[in-house]
């Protein structure tokens, strides 16, 4: 919803009043012509618009003014950037009755912030009154100006309601807003959640079903073990840290599933679908190519072994704490999505650009992948 802006509202709001008035051509109502020629000093035809009253009359710009409203003794002048009134004082001095001394008297408040309305617009049931003192006076000096007139006393009233209304209906519309995103929220969060667990069982579905890596490399274990020692190379080593590498990434996707659900705001919403799928690529990309690097292993394909080594070694798979301290920052309730969403951004960039372009694959290396995983009765295809 649009920002609400109480000075432009007031423009608004008076036009609209000046409007209705100039419609049932109110008696009360001035336009600034009937207002510039009732201002005009008339002998013994004194009037609140022609005479100071009892303290001098407030400057009256007539190029911000809207209209004015009143009676020979009352009224009120809308300009565009203030209010000026021409009421009467009740005072301690005179047992709050009108103060005799005072009788007429201007007062002019000038819209200096979006307080305005409440600031100036103060009733006693639906009697306009403004707190008043002078402080020469003392204690007999306090009291309240105000109108006697009725119909300035039920404008003012209106004028102050037209803004409470605008309010209310503000609040109205912010709390259906809400409710409305709320909902497309929820929405837009199942939609997502059922995208990436299809069955519904409380798990990403990428990360699901048999874990190939591990079962390929305990089934060749022995294998790799002979070969370890004939190539005088610890593989099993470089095989169980990328093991826990893959173990920690399924870990961190589960968490980032988890947290769709947490989700209060679309605007989070939107970084965890990002990170989400650039963490399945990503995780896609590295299973493939650590079961590329065990086959190799298996079938003596040093060639491959070496090519897909390097890349994860530039990428520091074999050292890298990443994955784990990214486990631990998912475990705070408190983290910002946005400057983790750059973190992985950063790290997922270094593994596709290491590895995206795979110059190993060949029909035959496809081939022996594919046979390794029917041993294993995997669903990778």
């Amino acid at each position: 919803m649009s920002k609400f802006y109480v000075r432009d509202f007031y423009i608004k709001s008076i036009n609209k009043f000046k409007q209705k008035l100039e419609k049932v051509n109110d008696d009360y109502y001035l336009s600034q012509e009937k207002y510039l020629e009732v201002s005009k000093p008339k002998l013994f035809k004194h009037s609140i618009w022609n005479t100071d009253g009892t303290n001098r009359k407030p400057d009256i710009d007539v190029n911000k003014f809207i209209f004015g409203f009143g009676n020979k003794s009352e009224g009120v002048i809308f300009n565009r950037n203030s209010i000026i009134f021409c009421g009467h004082l009740r005072t301690k001095k005179y047992g709050d009755k009108v103060d005799k001394d005072y009788g007429k008297i201007w007062g002019q408040d000038f819209f200096l912030n979006d307080e305005f309305y409440d600031r100036i617009f103060k009733f006693k049931g639906k009697q306009f009154y403004q707190n008043w003192f002078d402080s020469s006076l003392g204690w007999y000096g306090s009291g309240y100006f105000h109108f006697l007139d009725k119909k300035i006393n039920t404008l003012l009233f209106d004028i102050y309601s037209d803004y409470k209304n605008e309010l209310k209906r503000r609040s109205e519309n912010e709390k259906k807003e809400k409710v409305r995103k709320q909902k497309k929220l929820e929405g837009d969060k199942l939609h997502l959640l059922s995208k990436l667990d299809k069955d519904n069982n409380g798990t990403i579905d990428v990360i699901e079903g048999v874990n190939e890596f591990n079962q390929l490399m305990k089934k060749n274990q022995k294998s790799i073990i002979e070969k370890q020692r004939v190539d005088n190379n610890n593989y099993s080593n470089q095989l169980i840290k990328i093991s826990n590498y893959i173990r920690d990434k399924k870990h961190n996707l589960q968490e980032l599933f988890q947290r769709i659900k947490e989700t209060k705001n679309k605007e989070n919403l939107d970084v965890l679908t990002k990170i989400i799928s650039n963490e399945v690529h990503v995780y896609n990309l590295i299973l493939f190519n650590s079961l590329n690097l065990l086959v190799s292993i298996i079938d003596d394909d040093l060639f491959t072994y070496n090519d897909i080594y390097e890349k994860f070694d530039k990428m520091n798979i074999f050292n890298s704490n990443f994955e784990n301290e990214l486990s631990k920052k998912l475990d705070d309730l408190n983290l910002n999505l946005v400057n983790l969403m750059f973190e992985i951004d950063i790290m997922g960039r270094k593994v596709v650009n290491s590895i995206n372009h795979l110059s190993y694959v060949t029909e035959e290396s496809s081939k022996r992948l594919e046979y390794h995983l029917k041993e294993i009765n995997s669903g990778i295809e």
